[in-house]
């Protein structure tokens, strides 16, 4: 009768060691799994999260370089491609390049000349209007408050299918302000306001 009793206590310690074993290890499974999917969400969260890209233009000596300085000549270069794609369309181009050049400008620019930019569209298609603009010169780059006011002179050409319709001198004066780089952006700059101005 003893050692009955004493196997059934063996027993039942056995099976009571057994369920808390296994509840140490439902816990624990439980927990990894929690892990798991917080690392996946995280994983997730970084994947899709926009990344900036943090523009350095170099050393300016041996050993030292500085991420805040933005040189004139990215200015230029920045507002000079984006006045050259601006101003250089056929009927077959035009909404590439308004699309193109809309990834720059502000939001107040963009909400100015969004509202026009269809009828214009429109009259280059109907009209068969091509426009052709090149640089006479290099752009003149001043600081401006914010950001830079930059010039670019060149000649400007209009065409109504083959048929040129007059070429003159512009001179384009661009505001842009710094912004942070992104993927679309990476120069860091936006087009704030621009004006034409007629030489004569």
């Amino acid at each position: 009768m003893h050692t009955e009793t004493t196997k059934r206590s063996v027993f039942i310690d056995r099976w009571a060691n057994a369920e808390h074993l296994s509840a140490k290890l439902m816990v624990l499974v439980l927990g990894l799994v929690g892990l798991c999917i917080v690392l996946s969400l995280s994983m997730v969260y970084t994947v899709l999260r926009p990344s900036p890209i943090y523009y350095i233009p170099g050393a300016q000596q041996a050993g030292q370089a500085f991420p805040e300085s933005m040189p004139q000549t990215t200015v230029a270069v920045f507002v000079s491609s984006w006045v050259l794609n601006w101003y250089n369309f056929t009927p077959a181009t035009v909404e590439a390049v308004y699309g193109r050049a809309q990834v720059f400008m502000s939001p107040m620019l963009l909400a100015k000349t969004k509202s026009r930019l269809a009828k214009d569209i429109d009259d280059v298609k109907r009209n068969r209007v091509s426009s052709s603009f090149s640089m006479t010169q290099e752009p003149q780059v001043d600081k401006a408050h914010g950001g830079f006011l930059v010039s670019v002179r060149g000649d400007n050409g209009v065409y109504v299918g083959k048929e040129e319709i007059k070429i003159q001198p512009l001179i384009f004066h661009v505001q842009v302000r710094r912004v942070s780089p992104t993927v679309e952006n990476p120069y860091g700059l936006m087009i704030e306001h621009i004006e034409q101005e007629t030489v004569t």
